[in-house]
């Protein structure tokens, strides 16, 4: 891989985090393609209720559940007691 290559990588997958939401740049910028603005919620929990309504529309595609099903499982294991 070369330096570029490398630095895409990490720079998409990334964690950003807003209030209690952590979220990849990528999961981000897919999330803008279907005018989810992440920042306007205030938990994980309102974000994903969101998602989920959205999902249930039938307007989603496998792109929008790859990123609802990453979310699901942050929260999973953000909220597992170790």
């Amino acid at each position: 891989m070369q330096e570029k290559e490398i630095n895409e990588a990490i720079n998409k997958y990334s964690l950003i985090r807003h209030k209690d939401i952590f979220i990849t740049n990528e999961e981000a910028s897919i999330l803008e393609n279907y005018d989810f603005d992440y920042k306007k919620y205030n938990s994980l929990d309102s974000l994903l209720f969101d998602l989920e309504e959205y999902l249930n529309t039938g307007f989603a595609d496998d792109t929008f559940e790859y990123v609802l099903s990453n979310l699901t499982e942050r929260k999973y294991y953000l909220d597992t007691n170790k």
